[in-house]
This record gives C-alpha cells, sequence and structure tokens, in this order.
C-alpha cells in the first residue's frame, strides 16, 4: 500500500514524496507497547551532541547533511545516530525520528527552522547557526 504524503511548510505544499507502507522491517526493535511508553525523559540518556543530531535526524536530513550543518565528519554523524539507536532500541532513522516526535522531544516547528535553515534553540540551551 502507498500513501501520498503532502507536506506543507509555511504555505509552501510539496506533493513530490510517498511512502510506501510495508511489513516491520526485521531491524524494529520495539514493540507498539513500548511506543505508548515513549517519554521525553527516555531521552535524557543522550549527550547534547547527540540531542543535536537527534534533531536533524527527526527533520529528515541524511547524515552528510547533519555533518555539513554541525561541521562534523559524516562518519561522526553515522556513529552518532548508531549510538542513539542502540541507547533507545530503536532499529532505524526513521523510527528514532518519529519517537522523538512523539514524545514531544522534537517538535514541528523545530523541525520547520531546520528546513528554512534557521537558527534552532536545542535544550542544551546552546544555539546552532544551521547552514
Amino acid at each position: 500500500m502507498e500513501i501520498g504524503v503532502r507536506i506543507s511548510v509555511d504555505g509552501v505544499e510539496s506533493t513530490g514524496y510517498v511512502v510506501q507502507i510495508i511489513e516491520a522491517e526485521p531491524e524494529v526493535t520495539r514493540s507498539p507497547s513500548d511506543i505508548d511508553a515513549i517519554r521525553p525523559e527516555t531521552f535524557d540518556v543522550l549527550t547534547p551532541r547527540q540531542r543535536e543530531v537527534l534533531y536533524y535526524v527527526a527533520a529528515g536530513l541524511k547524515n552528510q547533511q547533519i555533518a555539513d550543518r554541525l561541521s562534523i565528519a559524516e562518519r561522526t554523524v553515522r556513529v552518532h545516530v548508531m549510538d542513539i539507536m542502540a541507547g533507545l532500541n530503536v532499529g532505524s532513522s526513521r523510527q528514532l525520528g518519529a519517537l522523538a516526535l512523539m514524545a514531544g522531544v522534537v517538535t514541528p516547528d523545530q523541525i520547520k527552522a531546520i528546513w528554512r535553515g534557521e537558527k534552532i534553540q536545542f535544550e542544551s540551551s546552546e544555539e546552532v547557526a544551521d547552514g
């Protein structure tokens, strides 16, 4: 089954995205009951840098894009993403981003700011320039 996705950021719509629903990927490690238990405190195990990476992952940026924005190596981003996924017991970066949104750790307004290339306020109270 495929679902068309309409994305709108400040009135600018894009309908070029299609999400294909498939059966559960074998790498997914959380059950539906686990997902219901996700709370913002779940993310307290993350370092400030991992939290920054998490914001960009939730916004759908690729590792190289995240690396460019944080002025770090793409390999470093990959390691951060893998460490975050292992620490939170999730199987994919898409699942990681979804969980962060569901828990309220990352907000739609923060994602919009990332897409617009604005500075965003991370929970560690550090302001980071985007772009």
